[in-house]
């Protein structure tokens, strides 16, 4: 099995390996997803929640399944704020959106200093 985690601040779940195909559901910054197969441009891919989509290849980051599976037993937390930033590359101000996944934020190498739910 293949793993990822997205490293952006919203992509879009699609229908089908479209780039104009129905959005099911969006990835938030730092969610963890199964990657169920590949092909030259799309991913299908699998939430936690258990939706399944598309997205594009180039929108999340492989990780290893130890990697995985260390972070899927992190406690939850989760930006609470409408709109939130995370500091990343020198400190520059990132945008992510309420419901992203902080508990990640290190291993993407990013640093959050705003409110969560959670521990």
């Amino acid at each position: 099995m293949t793993y990822g985690i997205c490293g952006l601040s919203l992509v879009p779940l699609r229908e089908v390996a479209q780039f104009d195909a129905p959005l099911i559901s969006e990835v938030l910054y730092g969610e963890l997803i199964e990657v169920i197969s590949i092909n030259r441009k799309w991913s299908n891919v699998k939430l936690a929640d258990g939706a399944v989509g598309w997205i594009d290849n180039e929108q999340y980051i492989v990780i290893a399944d130890v990697e995985f599976a260390k972070l899927s037993k992190q406690e939850p937390k989760t930006a609470v704020d409408l709109v939130e930033f995370i500091l990343k590359d020198n400190d520059i101000l990132f945008p992510i959106s309420i419901g992203s996944t902080i508990q990640n934020c290190i291993f993407l190498g990013h640093r959050f200093e705003g409110q969560t739910s959670g521990a």
